[in-house]
């Protein structure tokens, strides 16, 4: 396949959107998804699952605690995409296992009946 200046260009943009996420994040500041997703990119469900899941990381750290349900809610190309939705689910679940936050699994499969089967 050969890429085209903007494709390209485009590619290297998502390739590292998590990395300065990350770092945006390690000033102290909470940054502006939207700003660094760059909505008008053409994310693949797993990218763009890649850069929530360390805003999702960063913001329980910090006590800024952002359900799955509300990403989803932002980018719903995540919500058509059960992989990369459960990517978002496990993740909450293991952050907060890691801060003593309810693990419930009965909840979980509560807030994603949908995906039950397969949680």
């Amino acid at each position: 396949m050969t890429w085209t200046n903007e494709e390209s260009s485009q590619k290297r943009t998502r390739e590292n959107a998590a990395k300065r996420l990350q770092e945006l994040w390690s000033m102290g500041a909470i940054p502006d998804l939207k700003a660094v997703i760059q909505k008008e990119l053409n994310w693949t469900p797993s990218e763009l699952s890649e850069v929530l899941r360390v805003d999702q990381r960063e913001r329980w750290q910090a006590g800024h605690y952002k359900l799955v349900e509300e990403y989803l809610t932002d980018y719903p190309v995540i919500a058509s995409d059960s992989d990369a939705t459960i990517d978002l689910i496990y993740n909450e679940y293991l952050l907060r296992k890691r801060l003593g936050h309810d693990l419930s699994t009965k909840k979980i499969i509560q807030r994603f009946q949908a995906l039950s089967d397969i949680l």
